[in-house]
Formats: structure tokens, C-alpha cells, sequence
């Protein structure tokens, strides 16, 4: 061999040294070319074996979503939102427009000198204005009665005018009825020093106020006479009673002012007091007073039927032990009576009750008195006062809070037969003093007020309306909800009585911050239907805004319940692989994996064992598995936990796979730096030169390996994935 022979031996031994520890450092650090694969790439579900809270769709797995529902139910799920003139009505769990309530309270005139003011009364004309008389204290030092009139509801008042009078004598409380802005009557007492009684004065106006002329109906030679009441007919008739003490209570009408008749049943009766008159339909008339035949005050009713000429037998009608007067009467348009009056039934531990009584056949008999409830059970209730047109029925009276006797009014819509609970008919009043109250209503169901005020040094007389209609249109907002995250909004549907003369629509509007700004988006065109798709934006907070509405304010929509509805990720979910057991199998491979993972979603992957226990958690993609023992573990499982805390967001998982290989790797000897030639002896440092020349080596191709396929029981079967080594 010659020298330039072994020269090219010694380097093709170098090289092919190093390419074989190439090879068999690339083997240890990539796939072998014998690797089988098992994947899945979610174009179905059926390489699952559970789907906890989670779906797979559109060639990923992800969360499940949930429809969730906010329901406004409740009084108090109602409460905690916004309320422009509707309300909450807290027996029915349910919003409706609210009613207008009580206007503020208006004093009638502000004289220009100190003046006590006192007992007004009310009376509205059949062109709805409101005629007003009361007590005065003017420059005389005297009692006088004082007239004006109203013809915008109690808004403004006419400059008073005085009620002529014949003497210098005190006159006392005074009343009136209207039957036209022009047709006036009033009637009251008068007492003048030296006279050994009162009279009764009748008094009528044809010019709406400017003059009156008078007419005595008892003299002041009668003693006793006391606390006179008018009313007038449809007819025309105008009727007028009075209370005399130890002879009873008498009446009178403009048929024949002379003609004055005792209409107690009883004449030595020792007081008689406070009476009072109302006209029914046709020519009924009946009056109620209070007196002491049974030796305590129990209150009474007479009635007739042609106009006053005749009369029936008294009825008592407290039908209660105890005290009982102060009465008051009224008739609703259906003709049943009402009659309301003080009671003590409960003393002497107990205080005065303010008790009501109804007749529906024309005064013959009465229903059991009812009490007229007040939220303070313990205190004390005087003066009441009926005002009754159509079925609306009105009680005032005086109660004492706090060491004062405030306004208090309730009222009946269906002719006295249920009751609202007694309220402040002043509420901005608590704490001022408040003189017997004067009432009268009209057909709408307004209440026109007027009272004694003490407000201000001395009383005043101050008027106020009660309107217990609905106001035209209101508005709810709702409190803002806050969803944790929406994918996609659903539905808007609600439960409502809408009767005829209504409206109701709802709004929504979305955004991401807690409270609507700028960027919140605008309202929503209305929605007039249940269960239509709410027309929002997405977005963590949303707020729904009903509208009501009425052309009858005698109707209101009333919303029962709100449902919202919308679509949000599960908070969380999981997913198991099916039972990946390769056969045969001689060592396992790596694990890998691709995903999508939002903000504010999370992913975990896990390799759990054929049981699905857990035997490598969190595991990362490309993670090795060389690892697990195939004896102990012939088979495993993968395992995907999928996290949304808030629901807006869901990661997914596009496809995961498993490697391994059939059969265990065989050790290599790892070559030295410097092979020994066999059978060739190791060339000297001068080699010696032969006459025979060594061939030139020829490279032996690698093989070329076929891809192996391993069948796996109830998996999905993939291709192998093959590293290949390309030679040179």
C-alpha cells in the first residue's frame, strides 16, 4: 500500500466516523423514524370520551355555552332602580304609573294685618269650580266669614269677600254649596252679646258671590242652636239641618224657608251635635248626626224620599260600644251611602279609631263599621271628612303625631267597600298643626283640601288636590346589571296587564364600565312585544328602561316581571381523550398540542392515566413522556381543563396528539475519537509503503423506513409522523 493509499484510507475513516455520531446524536434528540402518532384534531367529538361543560365546534374544543336570565321579579327588585313617575306597588310586585298625588299646599290670601283663620268648607259647581268659605278675624275683632272662589283647580284664588251680616254678632263656622259658578248658598251661626241663643242664617247668591241676600231660620231666642250643614239637590232643592241642644236636630229647604221641623225622633235628648246632609239621586235626602238619647254619643241616619218633606225613623248605625260622633256623609254615584265618624271604642287603653259604614239599599240597613287602618296603630284620630263623586270616596282626617294633629287622608275607588291605609295628606307638613279639614270631589276622583294651617304664627287657611289618577306617562329604569361577560345578547321578555287607553315599550342599552357614561351605547329603539332579540351591543353591563304610558288616567300598564336574557361561556368545563393503548408499544414519546387562549380564559392540559387520574398536569406542549413507565402505563389518557370566569371568553383547543414507539430502543456504543481499524492494524506515525493498493471505500446507503401504523382500540388512527435523515 502505498503512502498516498493509506493517506485516503486514514480520511475516509475520520469522516465516516464523524457522520455516525451525527446520526446518533440526532436521534437522541428528535423523533425516531419509527415514531407512531395518536391525534386528534376535533373535527368531531368522538376522540372524546367525556365532555364535561364543553362542546366541540368549529374544529376546536371549547366551553359550553349557558343561557342566563336577570329577572326582575319582586317589590324589591323593582326598588332598586329609578322611578319618573311611576311607582312600585309593593302588595302586587309589580310597577305602574304612579299617581299625581298631592299638589303643595297653597295658602288662599295673605292679609295685611294679624288674622286667625279657621273651619273652612268646600263646594265645587257643575262648571268645576271650587267655592271656599271659613272664619276670620279681621279689623272688627270679630269672627267673620269670608268668601272666595277658584276657577283652576285650587291654583289661584279670587280677592275674599266678606258675607254680609244683619248685626254686630259673632258668626261661626259656615257652609256652602255651588250649584253653578253663579247659584251660590251658604248657611252658618251667629251669636251677638245680650241674646240669650244663636241663629241660623241662610244666605244666596244669584252673581257668583257679588251680593247675597239672607234669611233667618232660627232665632236667637232659640238657645242651642249650633253646627249648621247645607246641601243642595239635583232638583234644585236646598236643605239645611242644625243641632238644638235638649230638643234635637231640625231642617228646613227653600220650598218653605218658615217650615223648620224637629227630624230626631227624639226631642228631650240632652245634646245633640254636629249633623250633617247630603242629597241623593232623585229627591232622597239624608242627614246623620251624633246625640245623646242612650245616655252616650252613638251616631244616627234619617233619610227621605220627597225631598224632605217626610221623614223615617233615626238608625244607629256605630253599632260599637263607646263614644261615637263627629259624623260625616256622603253618597257615591251608584247611590250607596257612606258614613264615617269617631269612635272610642278602645278607651279608655286604647285611642279614637276613625270607623266607616256603608249602605247599598238606600239607608234601610248599614254593613258592620270598619276601621280605617293608620301605619301608627296608637295614636289618636279625630274630624272625619267624606267627599264622595262617582265611585271614588275620600276620607280626611285629623291624627295625632308627635303631639300634633297633622292631615291624614285615605280613600276608596269602589264606593267605600275597601280602603287605602290613613297617609300624610300634607307630606311636607310633619310637626305643623292642622285644623279640621273641608273636602269636596269631582268626577275625575281629584279631592280638593282645604284646612287650618299653623304653620306661620297664626292659622291660615290653606288648600291642596288630591289627584289619584295616573299621571300620563312614567319611565323605570332598572338598576344596572352586571353579566360577567356576554357572547351574544337573547331576549327581552316581560309579563304586563296593558289595558285599553295604554302603552308599554322597553328600551336596553349596553357598555363596559359600572355606571352608563359616554361610552355606553345610546338607547335601543323600543321593543312592544315580549320576547323579541334584544337590539344592544355586546358588553359586560346592561340596563333596560320601560315606558308607560295612558290616555285614560284611570288605567295604568302595571309590569309584573322583566326577563333579560343572554348567552355567556361556562365558567368552567372539561374534556377526557379516549383510551390511547398502543400495541405493541415500547416506550412512549412526546406530547403536543395547539391552542387559542383569550384574555381572561385559561387552558390546562393534562396526561392522566387509562382511569383519567392525573399523571402529568399543566403539561406544555412538546413536553416528553419518555418518562412514564410503559409497564405501569400501557395506556394513557388526555385530559383538558377550560376556564372562563368571566364568560365572555373560552380558550380553544385545536388538536392534540401523543407519539411513542413499538419497541424499546436498543443501546449503541458511542464511537471513540479515534476508531481502531479492523481487521487493519492502526497506521504508524511514517507509514511503510506496499506494492498492493487498498480499494476506495464506497458508502452503504441508509434504508429507507416504512411508515408504521398501529392500530388503536377505540381511538382515532392517524398517520405517523416521520423524521427522516437526508444523506449526503
Amino acid at each position: 500500500m502505498t503512502k498516498p493509499d493509506i493517506t485516503r484510507l486514514t480520511a475516509a475513516i475520520f469522516v465516516f466516523s464523524a457522520a455516525l455520531a451525527a446520526v446518533l446524536v440526532a436521534a437522541s434528540a428528535a423523533p425516531s423514524s419509527g415514531d407512531s402518532w395518536w391525534k386528534d384534531t376535533f373535527a368531531d367529538a368522538t376522540g372524546l370520551d367525556i365532555l364535561t361543560n364543553t362542546v366541540v365546534a368549529n374544529g376546536s374544543l371549547m366551553l359550553a355555552q349557558e343561557t342566563v336570565t336577570w329577572t326582575q321579579t319582586t317589590a324589591a327588585d323593582f326598588a332598586a332602580g329609578t322611578f319618573s313617575g311611576t311607582r312600585v306597588i309593593t302588595a302586587e310586585d309589580a310597577i305602574e304609573l304612579a299617581m299625581a298625588g298631592f299638589s303643595a299646599p297653597t295658602r288662599v290670601y295673605s292679609p295685611t294685618q294679624p288674622v286667625a283663620q279657621k273651619s273652612p268648607d268646600l263646594a265645587r259647581d257643575s262648571a268645576g269650580g271650587i267655592h271656599l268659605v271659613w272664619q276670620d278675624v279681621l279689623a272688627s275683632n270679630k269672627w267673620e266669614i269670608l268668601y272666595t272662589r277658584s276657577s283652576d283647580g285650587g291654583i289661584t284664588w279670587a280677592a275674599p269677600q266678606e258675607l254680609p251680616h244683619p248685626s254686630t254678632a259673632y258668626r261661626y263656622p259656615a257652609r256652602i254649596a255651588a250649584a253653578s259658578p253663579t247659584e251660590l248658598h251658604a248657611v252658618w251661626r251667629e251669636s251677638q252679646e245680650g241674646e240669650t241663643g244663636d241663629s241660623i242664617f241662610y244666605a244666596r247668591s244669584t252673581n257668583g258671590g257679588a251680593s247675597w241676600t239672607l234669611t233667618t231660620l232660627a232665632s236667637f231666642g232659640h238657645a242651642g242652636n249650633k253646627t249648621p250643614a247645607i246641601a243642595r239637590s239635583a232638583s234644585g232643592g236646598v236643605h239645611v239641618v242644625w243641632a238644638r241642644d235638649y230638643a234635637g236636630v231640625f231642617y228646613a229647604n227653600n220650598a218653605n224657608w218658615g217650615a223648620v221641623a224637629r227630624i230626631s225622633d227624639v226631642d228631650a235628648v240632652q245634646f245633640s251635635d254636629a249633623p250633617h246632609i247630603v242629597a241623593g239621586a232623585a229627591n232622597t235626602v239624608y242627614a246623620i248626626w251624633a246625640d245623646t238619647r242612650a245616655g252616650t254619643w252613638n251616631v244616627y241616619v234619617d233619610r227621605s224620599t220627597d225631598g224632605g218633606a217626610r221623614w223615617g225613623m233615626d238608625v244607629c248605625i256605630n253599632g260599637v260600644t263607646g263614644g261615637q260622633d263627629a259624623p260625616s256623609l256622603a253618597v257615591a254615584s251608584d247611590g250607596t251611602v257612606i258614613a264615617a265618624w269617631r269612635g272610642n271604642r278602645n278607651q279608655p287603653t286604647g285611642g279614637y279609631d276613625i270607623l266607616v259604614s256603608r249602605s247599598t239599599n238606600g239607608g234601610s240597613s248599614w254593613s258592620a263599621p270598619t276601621l280605617i287602618l293608620s301605619p301608627q296603630t296608637t295614636t289618636d284620630q279625630h274630624n272625619p271628612v267624606l267627599a264622595a263623586c262617582g265611585s271614588f270616596v275620600h276620607l280626611l282626617c285629623r291624627q295625632n303625631d308627635g303631639g300634633k294633629l297633622n292631615l291624614f287622608h285615605a280613600y276608596s275607588t269602589d264606593s267605600g267597600l275597601t280602603w287605602s291605609a290613613l297617609a300624610p295628606a300634607d307630606p311636607g307638613g310633619a310637626g305643623i298643626e292642622h285644623g279640621p279639614a273641608a273636602a269636596v270631589a269631582e268626577p275625575s276622583g281629584r279631592v280638593y283640601m282645604a284646612w287650618e294651617d299653623r304653620r306661620e304664627s297664626s292659622g291660615l287657611i290653606y288648600t291642596s288636590c288630591y289627584d289619584p289618577n295616573y299621571v300620563q306617562q312614567g319611565v323605570y329604569l332598572s338598576p344596572v346589571w352586571d353579566t360577567s361577560g356576554v357572547t351574544a345578547w337573547g331576549t327581552l321578555a316581560w309579563d304586563a296587564v296593558v289595558p285599553a287607553g295604554t302603552s308599554l315599550s322597553f328600551q336596553v342599552r349596553s357598555g363596559n364600565t359600572p355606571a352608563p357614561d359616554a361610552s355606553w351605547s345610546n338607547w335601543s329603539a323600543p321593543l312592544v312585544a315580549s320576547g323579541l332579540p334584544i337590539p344592544a351591543p355586546a358588553g359586560r353591563f346592561v340596563q333596560v328602561r320601560a315606558n308607560l304610558s295612558t290616555t285614560d288616567h284611570s288605567v295604568s300598564p302595571r309590569v309584573h316581571e322583566m326577563r333579560l336574557s343572554y348567552r355567556r361561556y361556562k365558567p368552567a368545563g372539561a374534556a377526557v381523550s379516549v383510551l390511547i393503548a398502543p400495541s405493541p408499544l415500547g416506550q412512549w414519546g412526546q406530547l403536543t398540542y395547539t391552542a387559542t387562549v383569550p384574555a381572561g380564559s385559561a387552558l390546562h392540559v393534562d396526561v392522566c392515566d387509562a382511569s383519567g387520574a392525573p399523571l402529568l398536569t399543566d403539561v406544555a406542549s412538546g413536553a416528553s413522556l419518555l418518562g412514564l413507565s410503559v409497564q405501569a402505563y400501557p395506556a394513557l389518557r388526555l385530559s383538558a381543563r377550560l376556564e372562563s370566569p368571566g364568560g365572555s371568553a373560552s380558550p380553544a383547543l385545536d388538536a392534540w396528539a401523543v407519539s411513542w414507539q413499538a419497541d424499546a430502543p436498543t443501546p449503541t456504543a458511542t464511537p471513540s475519537a479515534n476508531p481502531t481499524a479492523t481487521p487493519s492494524a492502526t497506521p504508524s506515525a511514517t507509514p511503510t509503503a506496499t506494492s498492493t493498493e487498498m480499494p476506495t471505500p464506497t458508502p452503504t446507503p441508509t434504508p429507507k423506513l416504512t411508515p408504521k401504523i398501529t392500530p388503536i382500540p377505540h381511538g382515532r388512527i392517524f398517520l405517523p409522523i416521520v423524521v427522516r435523515n437526508a444523506a449526503r
